[in-house]
């Protein structure tokens, strides 16, 4: 029955009604406006009720759906709080909209800033929010370090079977000729640019590397326009019913200048560059590779072991019993991290006669399910992550020393310090506006 119920929360019943910008702004006006005046029940009357919602502050991220999602803000809404808006956009497709803005909010003990996503379904005639994420937060007390320049460790992706190299997210500029359309799902789609658009780097010599090391050396041809995102289920269902391809393409290309938008050039490589993940200015110094070695048995044991000593895991164990109070459930997993679909993973690195260990481990489906995840990072015996909230998920694929810094690595993302503490602080990994559940 859960798996029917789930069907169902995730199949937004689309018919022939066009969400209007209108709708969308008179949505986002009294979204504002509840929350500012600490309307609770205006603002709960505001969400569809197929939702799911990714809510990040600083580095804690946590992930609900409907009723989860109103009990945490039932809590917010006690206290005094005030929410501002600026740089909104809109995008309209059929019976759905997607809101993009950049949001500040503001409490007696608390500020952040960030860009938050809403995406909007009718429902019942009347525009509802399906998806809320604060894509990220920044602590408006805490300052973050410029981004990495990408020609010192930039990120490979694979767009219609070729690798691409991207160099930044939103973009502006002319397409050079007419786009093409890549995939429905994830949506994708990229067009050639003028050089001058974005500076022009065509010539320039790039090594790119795997996760054993150097794979080949390349050199950069041609900028692109991509755009690349994983839509919602009723976009893709309002593109199958009632959208042309160039319609397609033409919305997509739309969004250039957000975050699903990126620079990206192609390449001519000199030798075989699959498997390519990232990529380095070829005139620059060598990077250094740590040997990896997965933990198995009582090595990874001892290692989840560690990573249940830290105040996070004991936050998540307190919030797995509640559920298990709430939900009625007597048996079954005492510790949350066994609890249903269990994913841990444990490596050890070995670089300049250091030990590193890598520790992640996800476990239950959420959507209405328990579900938690969390990770840790130790230099030799120290722990290198933030104890509480290190962010989302996060478990790499490498660890490398570059320019004197240790980097660890997914094939999207990469963590690196900030005050001596381990963060994700740079990727790739495309928006997902699609219901989980």
């Amino acid at each position: 029955m859960r798996l029917i119920l789930a069907l169902v929360i995730c199949w937004p019943m689309l018919g022939a009604a066009q969400l209007q910008r209108a709708d969308a702004d008179a949505l986002l006006a009294a979204w504002l406006k509840a929350q500012n005046e600490g309307d609770f029940a205006a603002y709960s009357a505001l969400y569809a009720q197929k939702f799911s919602g990714v809510k990040r502050a600083g580095r804690r991220v946590k992930r609900y759906a409907r009723a989860g999602w109103l009990k945490d803000r039932g809590a917010m809404f006690k206290g005094k709080f005030t929410v501002e808006v600026e740089d909104v956009t809109a995008r309209l497709s059929g019976a759905t909209a997607r809101l993009s803005f950049v949001q500040t909010w503001a409490s007696k003990r608390y500020k952040d800033r960030g860009t938050k996503l809403l995406f909007l379904v009718l429902e019942g005639g009347q525009a509802r929010i399906a998806r809320e994420e604060m894509v990220d937060s920044e602590v408006l007390a805490d300052a973050a370090e410029a981004p990495i320049d990408p020609l010192r460790w930039g990120f490979v992706v694979e767009s219609g079977g070729e690798p691409l190299l991207i160099f930044k997210r939103g973009i502006k500029g002319a397409c050079a000729s007419a786009p093409k359309l890549i995939s429905r799902s994830p949506a994708e789609a990229r067009c050639p640019l003028q050089p001058q658009a974005e500076g022009d780097l065509r010539g320039k010599a790039v090594d790119l590397y795997g996760e054993d090391g150097r794979l080949c050396r390349a050199t950069l041809k041609a900028p692109q326009r991509l755009v690349k995102f994983q839509p919602h289920f009723g976009q893709v269902q309002a593109w199958s019913e009632r959208y042309t391809e160039p319609q397609i393409i033409e919305e997509l290309m739309e969004q250039a200048d957000t975050s699903d938008g990126f620079l990206a050039y192609t390449i001519e490589d000199e030798g075989s560059c699959t498997g390519a993940h990232w990529f380095r200015e070829a005139k620059r110094p060598p990077v250094i590779f740590a040997s990896a070695q997965p933990l198995s048995g009582p090595e990874a044991d001892a290692a989840l072991k560690a990573l249940r000593a830290l105040e996070g895991w004991r936050l998540r164990q307190a919030d797995f019993k509640r559920f298990k109070a709430e939900e009625g459930h007597k048996g079954g997993a005492k510790k949350w991290d066994i609890y249903n679909r269990n994913d841990l993973s444990a490596t050890r690195y070995q670089l300049g006669g250091e030990a590193f260990t890598a520790v992640s481990v996800s476990a239950g489906a959420g959507c209405g399910d328990f579900g938690e995840r969390l990770w840790g990072l130790w230099r030799d015996q120290r722990l290198i992550s933030d104890p509480k909230h290190p962010g989302d998920l996060f478990t790499p694929k490498g660890l490398i020393k570059i320019d004197g810094e240790l980097f660890f690595l997914e094939h999207e993302r990469l963590s690196r310090p900030l005050r001596g503490v381990y963060e994700i602080r740079e990727g790739v990994k495309i928006n997902d506006y699609d219901c989980p559940c």
